[in-house]
């Protein structure tokens, strides 16, 4: 049988045989939708709709499709099973927006663009006045892959790349890649991100995108990852990862070469440096972070919060390292918005007009039909649903409450930080006074907040600059939450949201 799908500009006509799902269809023949959920039906946010033709509708589409949609023939392509010639219309993955580093600044905490360029002088003309020594650095996330091409010489940042992480068909989070690869999908979790890594070397590499240049050779690779990203990467059992007492196996700087790691001849004899972890589930990217903010070179009190599905964190006391992660969730990834720190802001001030209560409850009509917002990255119109707000409070309240008690482990207070540095997207575009109102981040002097931006990428850039240095950190002392006895009572606090300050500014820009 056929299926005819209209992505875009493009018609691709595939074949496919009755009892497939449309989801794997798609994917067998090289189109990726977003399914977060790893396929389950739950996200929603593989949507297409059929043209010609009929899918039956399952229960999962009428969770997340209202009664016009479902006339139009909006499904779930997770849930579809066809069994008759079909056209539908898809939206592929986007690579939008990805955080990169500001290339003017060679790493400061600005945003780039997913394709981001040089921005003075061509690659074409740089290549001809310096060959240099080139590096590229990598930061693998679990949500999002960012590539900068370095010219170690002068340290000048000359191409940027990002991609969607095509492990996402496997899950949004960590634990669902993990449990994925103990089901016999460890072999297919590898390949797809191999299959980035090649995809967005050659991107930054190739004469196509030096301005006609010739294609480069990269004298070195270093790569920063969470420690499951890692395991996937290297091939390795992601066993003792899937069940406490947790186990991150070998989890030290890594050193090995390009043609091992992504099994193709164009990278052989590269090396390749896989920054170094510190628990399982508190990675490499944190390290790189660290690196990058120079984290530990003072004494002065930091936090560094990684405010992404994996909810990564590191407290240094000025003598002593504290860290820990929680499972934030997908809800920082934007849920139903195309951005989670857009959905804090929105929290606040439906909070500040009265349109939301302290516990989350939103006021009618919008409980059952949500609040529309205007999503400022797509210029979509958006729903934030009750569901959408229960998220972000599971969220917010593992966050705060994974902080507090690093805070309290440490024996000192937020007014004791010098601090709170925001790794990632999310942390990037988030607006700390809001983030304080919903109770994200604790009721500081938000002078102390810093936006760092793709720290992760950050310091993978640094260590290309300086990989003759050995990375030391001070004693470090993980706090494993669930072994916490106040974990569970810090969290269901932190789900309700603090009382309004006395004077708190109202902002309706949503």
């Amino acid at each position: 049988m056929e299926l005819h799908v209209l992505c875009g500009d493009d018609r691709n006509t595939l074949q496919f045989e009755t009892g497939q799902c449309l989801a794997d269809i798609l994917e067998e023949n090289g189109i990726e939708l977003t399914m977060s959920c790893g396929g389950a039906g739950i996200c929603g946010m593989c949507a297409v709709q059929v043209v010609e033709g009929s899918l039956p509708v399952t229960d999962a589409d009428k969770r997340h499709f209202g009664e016009n949609e479902l006339n139009q023939g909006f499904r779930l392509a997770c849930r579809a099973y066809p069994e008759t010639d079909l056209t539908i219309r898809a939206e592929e993955d986007p690579e939008a927006d990805i955080l990169l580093v500001d290339t003017e600044t060679n790493g400061s905490a600005n945003a780039a663009k997913a394709d981001a360029g040089q921005s003075t002088e061509s690659l074409k003309e740089m290549l001809r006045r310096d060959k240099g020594i080139f590096g590229v650095a990598i930061d693998i996330g679990t949500t999002t892959i960012a590539f900068s091409l370095v010219n170690i010489k002068n340290s000048t940042i000359m191409y940027q790349k990002g991609l969607p992480n095509s492990q996402r068909r496997y899950g949004s989070d960590v634990i669902s890649r993990v449990r994925a690869s103990m089901e016999g999908k460890a072999d297919a979790l590898r390949v797809a991100v191999q299959e980035d890594l090649l995809k967005g070397l050659d991107a930054i590499l190739s004469g196509d995108r030096t301005g006609g240049a010739e294609r480069i050779r990269p004298d070195h690779i270093v790569i920063a990852c969470n420690t499951a990203m890692r395991h996937l990467l290297l091939g390795e059992s992601c066993e003792g990862l899937a069940a406490y007492p947790f186990d991150a196996g070998e989890n030290g700087l890594t050193l090995t070469d390009g043609f091992r790691l992504l099994d193709d001849f164009g990278y052989i004899d590269v090396p390749v440096t896989i920054l170094p972890g510190l628990t399982p589930f508190v990675g490499g990217d944190i390290v790189s972070g660290m690196l990058a903010s120079g984290f530990c070179a003072d004494q002065k009190k930091k936090l560094l919060l990684d405010l992404g599905t994996n909810g990564e964190m590191a407290l240094y006391d000025g003598k002593k390292l504290y860290v820990t992660s929680t499972a934030a969730g997908p809800a920082f990834e934007g849920g139903s918005l195309s951005c989670g720190s857009e959905a804090v802001g929105v929290l606040a001030d439906l909070l500040n007009r009265g349109l939301m209560d302290e516990t989350g409850l939103l006021q009618p009509p919008f409980f059952e039909k949500g609040y529309p917002v205007i999503d400022k990255l797509s210029g979509k119109n958006v729903l934030l649903t009750q569901a959408d707000v229960r998220q972000l409070q599971l969220a917010i309240a593992a966050m705060r409450a994974g902080a507090s008690l690093l805070l309290k482990t440490a024996g000192i207070t937020a007014d004791d930080l010098a601090t709170i540095i925001l790794a990632g997207g999310m942390g990037f575009h988030l607006d700390a006074r809001k983030a304080m109102r919903v109770g994200l981040l604790p009721d500081v002097d938000p002078m102390k907040i810093l936006a760092g931006g793709n720290t992760s990428l950050k310091g993978a850039i640094r260590y290309l600059r300086t990989c003759d240095e050995e990375i030391t950190l001070p004693p470090c002392e993980e706090i494993v939450l669930a072994n916490e006895p106040d974990f569970n009572e810090l969290y269901v606090n932190y789900m309700t949201f603090p009382d309004a300050p006395d004077e708190e500014e109202e902002d309706t820009d949503f």
